[in-house]
């Protein structure tokens, strides 16, 4: 576990009170000895959220969101493990342990304060510069760019004058060392001089999600180049790791979605004219990292890129970047080259949203662009078309979708449906009928045995998290390898392991080492157990009937890879003692 040990999270889950916690957040009522609220992740007019004092856990009925105070918080206010953690220690004055698994952790996050702090000072220097001297001019610069000065102060943007030393006097004055500057990337050391890393331009700092400014964009406000320039990477900043203006996202309620731009001003213009979800990279193109990042807080990216080529080519890019995070994306269309800026402020508003309205999924998208290399009044180029666009169509899971996608391609090409599925398929053609024997033999039974054995999984999980110690009078990991549930096999796994520790975990502390989807399971099961349950569970009995069903899966993948195998010897006499083995389990009595 990062940072701190099991043992100490542990003391803290005693000492927070899920309860108390939760209620800053959802009002809980007492119905039935349960308490009971409107889910705070997802719309509901029904209460459907519950909370247990006694187990210390939460369980929403409709969406399924499960977990302990830990997991609540980080869900809720959508921190990292050591924020929650700090947070929660803080809330319960707990000390947060001198030593910890990492023994850098204090020094590192010492640094990482003094950074914060600096940059704090410096973003204050800089702003208060626009309403002085040689800061007017960029006042007027952003005022001409539609900005208010609520706007402007709000994202705190402000002004590097033209002097070499402006801020590092500044903050010589203030108390910092020009070592400690330069850790922050404010000045920059050359033949022995030292000197501001930012002159003469409009200064936005850069926040992280927790609203600490890590960092600082520059821009010129002639034609100069470069036109923007980032604070180089820090040991609290990495511009790929971080997004622009996600901070102020993360206040929304329920947010949903992220329009995704590339530039500072997008983000600050759309904001100022009542788009409040914008954010943007930092002057790279959209990295893993990133997507990552937005993930923790919408499902939906709203792709709002430059109208012109270079911007419709970086939205093909980030479109994959998205996909692969698991993020849907959808792509805003800007005519005349515009930009997201030049658009709201020329359009307005409603023009913006109905454009949102009208974003293109990002197969019609791709698509569109495909189509625009070709010339489909020749043969060739119509052939070519064909080819690349069943490529993007054979990464389609969904039928309907697939269909609808073929029905248009069929329609621009006037080849048949039948022709375009044919060459959707003709890539993996091979490959089916290479396992197409072996997928006949063994499906059926694959499937039956598979639902046969989640069934008991389930029974397993549910008798194990009523009597977690009941699970050390087992030989419990030779199970683990037939599980078809890798979450059941995750949890039991966890129980397991800390019986073997000598530790009898609570609820609550089992959920913090969980995943979302395992900790989603497990509080569905321990919202509603009966703790005595497991009493009435014949354990042996549905042990022994995991492993006959475990024997049959493994004999039928034998006899299909029987067929195609060189080692039929080897083969045959596995299957004899898997037989045998299954035939002396059938002769046990019941």
């Amino acid at each position: 576990m990062a940072y701190f040990e099991r043992d100490w999270i542990n003391e803290l889950l005693a000492k927070v009170d899920i309860e108390d916690v939760i209620s800053d957040y959802v009002t809980l009522q007492n119905k039935s000895g349960r308490l009971w609220g409107l889910c705070p992740f997802h719309s509901e007019k029904t209460p459907s959220f519950s909370v247990s004092k006694d187990k210390q856990i939460f369980y929403c009925f409709g969406c399924h969101e499960s977990g302990n105070a830990i997991s609540f918080v980080m869900k809720i206010d959508k921190l990292t493990f050591p924020e929650t953690i700090e947070r929660l220690a803080d809330r319960v004055s707990m000390p947060l342990p001198k030593t910890s698994s990492s023994e850098d952790y204090e020094k590192n996050k010492k640094r990482r304060e003094k950074i914060y702090e600096i940059n704090k000072t410096a973003g204050m220097y800089y702003y208060n510069n626009l309403f002085e001297g040689e800061g007017k001019k960029a006042f007027e610069y952003l005022t001409s760019r539609g900005l208010d000065e609520k706007t402007i102060k709000k994202f705190g943007v402000g002004f590097a004058g033209e002097a070499w030393d402006g801020l590092l006097n500044h903050l010589k004055e203030k108390g910092y060392k020009v070592p400690q500057i330069k850790d922050a990337g404010l000045c920059s050391i050359r033949n022995e001089n030292v000197f501001d890393s930012f002159r003469s331009r409009v200064m936005f700092p850069i926040f992280n999600i927790t609203g600490s400014v890590i960092g600082f964009g520059g821009r010129v406000l002639d034609d100069s180049n470069p036109k923007y320039l980032n604070t180089s990477d820090t040991f609290a900043f990495n511009k790929r790791k971080n997004v622009y203006g996600l901070n102020f996202v993360k206040s929304i309620k329920r947010v949903q979605s992220v329009v995704l731009v590339e530039g500072y001003m997008d983000v600050i213009s759309l904001y100022s004219k009542g788009i409040f979800n914008a954010v943007a990279t930092l002057g790279t193109a959209l990295t893993k990292e990133q997507a990552q990042l937005i993930k923790r807080y919408v499902p939906l990216v709203y792709i709002a890129y430059d109208g012109d080529d270079a911007g419709q080519k970086a939205a093909l890019k980030a479109i994959d970047v998205l996909e692969s995070a698991g993020l849907n994306a959808r792509i805003i269309d800007f005519d005349e080259g515009l930009d997201p800026d030049d658009f709201i402020n020329s359009r307005g508003y409603a023009a913006f949203v109905q454009r949102a309205k009208e974003a293109k999924d990002s197969i019609s998208f791709k698509l569109d662009k495909l189509v625009e290399e070709y010339d489909l009044n020749k043969h060739d180029d119509k052939a070519k078309y064909i080819v690349k666009a069943t490529d993007i169509l054979r990464s389609l899971k969904n039928p309907i979708e697939r269909e609808q996608y073929i029905t248009r391609l069929s329609s621009e090409t006037e080849h048949s449906l039948q022709a375009i599925k044919d060459q959707i398929a003709s890539k993996n053609s091979n490959a089916n009928i290479d396992t197409k024997n072996r997928y006949n033999i063994i499906t059926k039974t694959k499937k039956e045995d598979g639902e046969k054995n989640i069934k008991l999984e389930k029974v397993l999980l549910e008798y194990f998290l009523a009597k977690p110690k009941k699970i050390g009078l087992y030989d419990f990991e030779k199970y683990l390898p037939y599980f078809r549930d890798e979450r059941i096999k995750n949890i039991l796994n966890l129980i397991n392991n800390r019986i073997k520790e000598g530790i009898l975990p609570t609820h609550a502390e089992l959920l913090t080492d969980l995943n979302n989807e395992e900790q989603k399971l497990a509080g569905s099961v321990i919202a509603v157990l009966d703790d005595g349950k497991g009493n009435l569970v014949d354990i042996k009995h549905i042990l022994e009937e995991f492993e006959r069903k475990a024997i049959n899966v493994k004999l039928d993948e034998l006899y299909a890879e029987l067929k195609t195998s060189n080692d039929r010897d080897m083969i045959l006499a596995e299957i004899s003692e898997l037989n045998k083995e299954l035939h002396a389990k059938k002769k046990k009595p019941n």
